[in-house]
């Protein structure tokens, strides 16, 4: 048996980070390592795994364990359902968060496909290295076939992702490009007219086949979730719940200065009709979630009026849906409107919670608009997330407090709480956002590794810790998302913020929180355990699981402890004393034995990084290809105007 395209969709894990420089150095060493040492401690105070993503591990509420999906991504099925139109014979990786081991594994095993082309995507990929990893393997295992690489990674780093080595590398939207690209390499036709390509020569230099326009998204044809079950690893629609990825809008009109979406493709949306019809679609199953991937989905307001109240006039959705929505757009009577269609939970980038910051982020928000919504929503039995942003240029020490307090105090004065978590990030560089034409930030090769702003990477790491902290202690406040992704599945948690046990779902979560931060102010600060506090969020916790939990050794937990701390020095000083022996060491030896490439693993031990393949190195003309494709995607996108931030009358 063979194929004529390999379809690969990875997730980065936790452990791909590791692997780069620039992330130890910065939020490895101020955040993920602080967090997994006082993890460590208090899973060995409770006796248990909190890694609830395997099943033996998982807290039950009410009769049935924690809900979780079983993984598959809108990327894969979009991507699989464009070959399958055009007949083009196929095989899918879609695997969620793994490591390079299982992608080693799996392509010895699929070499027997001899696919012709494999074809990468880079949408949930932050890390170069480790995209550097990957396509290394595939050059190692599949060496006959042609690499085609696609997906949002361009938007981080332009100079990072033309520097992959690819045969072809396709800047923007996929669906009726990628098959075309296919037909053609697989009848070793030219590729010079389709646009939107980087096409690299034999002697390794790239030739831009010019700009690509946005697509039709009411035009497209529909995505066949049906082709979900042929994808690896396999999922059962009718037994398996899955997060139904849906699209009805791309692009977005708005500029904040922070974000990429805005200048990835022109705004284009479905008609309320289309859409309405594209979320009854998942409806073939009687498992599963919606996420509505829409980067605005509450805006325009009159158009998404109009999808709820069709959607609701059609029975609602299927199955209960996630969506991202603005602080502005959300009312009593869209709340209302949002329940009766099926929204269960919003995602709200709040951003921060001062209104200079806002400013400068030309959010187009206020800070009043903050209560009234939440409110909205509590009323209307409608939870949320809410983003922030510690770091941005121009942040100091002030409005950080601003938005710490403003997390603090979201659920204030509420029966129940509407914000259930929160997610919380230092302020990170992507190429297609405004704010890196900003004099002080051009030139910056790592989305940590931005100088010129008024805090520095480190320091915003700092922040962060020291806001998760804050929160902990307040019981009513939101939890802190990531602390439960010991064991990463790619979810937006609609499954456990729509089940009717939500709230006991939120106060097993602050009870995780507030155990893994009274470690933590041990490590850092000092500070005392309160025993009466921590046996009670022992109990808080463990209420939850009605098996006994399977057998830890204390040697392991305790080495683990040990390998974490030395790990933890190594990488607070690397900046300035290179990279230690443990973190060459256990990093080369991990890439190694992951890999069973010799040249990845003596990289790391002698270096503490992956160099980019040796095929060929970026020139001056390809670094100008970066800097076109970056200055041309910011440019062209501020045509698009400024929603003002409107004020009431007594501000």
């Amino acid at each position: 048996m063979s194929v004529d395209v390999l379809l690969l969709v990875p997730f980065e894990p936790n452990s791909g980070a590791s692997i780069d420089p620039v992330y130890r150095q910065t939020q490895g060493a101020k955040l993920s390592l602080p967090f997994a040492i006082a993890t460590e401690e208090f899973e060995s105070f409770l006796g248990r795994s909190l890694d609830f993503w395997k099943r033996e591990q998982q807290p039950y509420f009410g009769d049935t364990p924690i809900p979780l999906p079983t993984h598959r991504s809108l990327t894969a099925v979009t991507l699989a359902s464009a070959l399958e139109n055009n007949g083009i014979s196929w095989y899918a990786l879609d695997p969620g968060c793994e490591g390079l081991m299982y992608w080693r594994q799996r392509f010895e095993e699929l070499q027997s496909l001899k696919p012709r082309i494999v074809a990468l995507s880079t949408t949930f990929v932050m890390t170069a290295p480790w995209l550097h990893a990957i396509c290394r393997l595939i050059r190692k295992l599949f060496p006959y076939a042609k690499l085609l690489i696609g997906g949002y990674y361009y938007a981080t780093n332009a100079q990072q992702f033309l520097s992959l080595d690819a045969d072809v590398m396709c800047v923007g939207e996929g669906e009726l490009r990628f098959p075309e690209v296919v037909k053609r390499l697989l009848k070793s036709e030219g590729l010079q007219n389709i646009p939107g390509l980087y096409l690299r020569a034999s002697d390794g230099t790239l030739h831009h086949t010019g700009h690509a326009e946005s697509l039709n998204l009411g035009e497209l044809p529909p995505v066949q979730w049906s082709l979900a079950e042929r994808i690896d690893p396999f999922v059962d629609l009718s037994k398996h719940s899955i997060e139904y990825g849906v699209e009805t809008q791309r692009g977005c009109i708005f500029k904040c200065e922070f974000c990429s979406y805005r200048t990835l493709v022109d705004p284009q949306v479905m008609t309320p009709e289309q859409s309405v019809e594209a979320i009854l679609a998942t409806g073939a199953s009687s498992h599963g979630w919606i996420n509505l991937t829409d980067s605005t989905a509450t805006f325009p307001h009159r158009r998404w009026e109009e999808t709820m109240r069709l959607l609701a006039e059609r029975g609602g959705s299927p199955h209960p849906i996630w969506a991202f929505a603005r602080v502005s757009d959300i009312n009593d009577d869209r709340a209302r409107l949002m329940h009766a269609a099926g929204v269960r939970h919003l995602f709200v980038g709040q951003e921060s919670g001062h209104q200079e910051i806002l400013n400068r982020m030309k959010k187009a928000t206020h800070v009043h608009q903050v209560k009234p919504a939440i409110s909205a929503l509590e009323k209307n039995g409608i939870t949320a997330t809410f983003g922030f942003i510690h770091g941005f240029p121009g942040e100091n020490m002030e409005t950080i407090q601003a938005s710490r307090g403003m997390i603090e105090h979201l659920n204030d004065g509420l029966a129940k709480p509407a914000v259930l978590t929160y997610l919380l990030y230092p302020f990170i560089f992507l190429d297609f956002a405004a704010v890196s034409q900003k004099e002080n930030l051009t030139g910056t090769s790592h989305y940590l590794g931005y100088e010129g702003s008024s805090l520095s990477p480190a320091q915003a790491v700092e922040e962060v810790l020291q806001t998760i902290i804050a929160v902990s202690r307040k019981e009513h406040a939101p939890a802190f998302s990531f602390l439960l992704l010991k064991s990463v599945l790619p979810t937006s948690g609609i499954g456990m913020f729509s089940i009717p046990q939500r709230y006991e779902v939120f106060r097993w979560m602050k009870a995780v929180e507030r155990g893994i931060s009274i470690f933590l102010e041990k490590s850092l600060d000092g500070t005392p355990i309160n025993d009466l506090e921590l046996r009670r969020v022992r109990e808080i916790v463990l209420e939850r699981y009605p098996m006994p939990a399977p057998r830890r050794s204390n040697s392991e937990s305790l080495l683990r402890r040990r390998i974490l701390k030395r790990l933890a020095r190594e990488w607070e000083v690397e900046k300035t004393k290179g990279p230690g022996l443990m973190t060459r060491f256990s990093l080369g030896v991990d890439t190694y034995a992951a890999t069973k490439m010799f040249s990845l693993g003596k990289d790391i031990f002698l270096r503490g990084e992956i160099a980019q393949a040796s095929q060929h190195k970026l020139d001056a003309h390809d670094n100008r290809h970066a800097e076109i494709l970056v200055s041309k995607a910011i440019s062209t996108k501020r045509k698009y105007p400024v929603i003002p931030v409107r004020h009431s009358a007594s501000e």
